[in-house]
């Protein structure tokens, strides 16, 4: 009888994501500031909402704002997939552009199987919530299948389930207990931030704390999930026999 390979434990993963983002800070720095552009570009042009009443929102400031959030999604899953191939083999993209460059050819695919995978798990959520959360944890490798697994569309979203199976609690938990560590960093790092920034406007003080997401724990998460993925491919395609 087969059982499944269990993942390596939450600590170990998330040490591993620590141990990634020290090793390559700079070039993080530099993947991430793409992110970072395209945010302050959006806070400039937005529409101020203590300006504009809600009366006075015109269509042109709705385009404006889903064109920002569009373009902003799309900055992510690039700094996403170059970060992906960074920690995968730094040594073929030794630079930010050869990174940036390189993540290209990826983006179309990675974007048709994401809203595949998302349109598929907000189906789940308005079926009352739980098949919304089991489907997301079964397309949670989507993204890295595309890059690493050479698949597309559907194919990438049964593969990353596929990697899922029979772990699904234990790829569910360590993102649990990611989400806990994260969410505490951001309760303290924010407090800190307010003791240092109290007297500045408050759109400073939430840039701050945007900041440190875009440079700190958007990477942290992505190098956290790319272990998560290796640890769930690797026992995927190794099966304990008992």
């Amino acid at each position: 009888m087969a059982t499944t390979q269990a993942l390596k434990p939450f600590g170990e993963l998330f040490n591993a994501a620590i141990n990634n983002y020290r090793s390559h800070f700079k070039t993080i720095l530099g993947v991430s500031a793409v992110l970072a552009v395209v945010y302050v570009i959006i806070a400039l042009i937005s529409p101020d909402a203590k300006v504009i009443g809600r009366d006075q929102i015109t269509s042109g400031d709705i385009l404006l704002v889903a064109l920002s959030g569009i373009a902003y999604v799309l900055a992510a899953i690039w700094v996403t997939v170059s970060l992906l191939l960074m920690v995968h083999d730094r040594a073929k993209h030794p630079s930010v552009s050869d990174l940036l460059n390189a993540s290209t050819k990826y983006l179309a695919p990675v974007i048709v199987a994401s809203l595949i995978a998302g349109f598929l798990t907000l189906l789940g959520f308005i079926a009352l919530v739980i098949p919304g959360i089991i489907v997301g944890v079964w397309f949670t490798f989507v993204t890295q299948v595309v890059v690493f697994e050479n698949k597309r569309g559907t194919a990438a979203l049964e593969q990353s389930r596929a990697h899922v199976r029979g772990r699904w609690w234990a790829v569910f938990g360590r993102y649990l207990l990611f989400a806990l560590v994260i969410i505490g960093a951001m309760i303290v790092f924010s407090f800190v931030s307010l003791m240092f920034t109290f007297f500045l406007p408050r759109g400073v003080q939430q840039s701050v704390v945007d900041l440190f997401s875009i440079f700190v724990v958007a990477p942290v998460a992505t190098l956290f999930t790319y272990e998560l993925y290796k640890s769930a491919s690797a026992a995927h395609h190794k099966p304990l026999e008992s």
